[in-house]
């Protein structure tokens, strides 16, 4: 996940201004030209439907998530709810974005992801004060 947190860095440094595919720096490990060539294969699938990485993190099997979504401000999830109907539609029509669409999607800028990680720090520190959740979840 170190190369996803890189990714979205360099989108959001971007401007969002469209998503342009990485190029790993000379003489890169091979590990490092595997996560490139990786990270813009899956931005390519999720340009092709109009959709963000945090848009594929499930509030249902993640309560840390749930949790990041209600903090997260309702136009944000609106525009979330968009994208996956967008991407849903597409899907079963068995087509994709046009290319100038797929063009100016930013399938690395991050929405969801700062809240989940403030989630797991507050979490992390209650446990580490050993004082308990606020509040009870769990899944049903």
């Amino acid at each position: 996940m170190v190369w996803v947190t890189k990714v979205a860095r360099m989108a959001s440094s971007a401007g969002g201004a469209g998503w342009t595919p990485m190029v790993a720096p000379e003489g890169a490990s091979l590990y490092a030209r595997f996560c490139t060539w990786y990270a813009n294969c899956v931005g390519a699938e999720l340009s092709k439907y109009g959709m963000r990485m945090d848009d594929l993190l499930d509030p249902d099997q993640d309560l840390d998530v749930g949790v990041a979504m209600n903090r997260t401000d309702a136009q944000e999830l609106a525009f979330r709810n968009q994208r996956i109907s967008r991407a849903i539609d597409l899907s079963l029509k068995h087509e994709y974005l046009s290319p100038e669409m797929q063009a100016r999607q930013t399938p690395f800028l991050p929405y969801l992801s700062p809240h989940v990680d403030r989630v797991v720090a507050e979490k992390r520190e209650r446990a580490r004060l050993g004082s308990g959740a606020p509040y009870q979840r769990q899944i049903p």
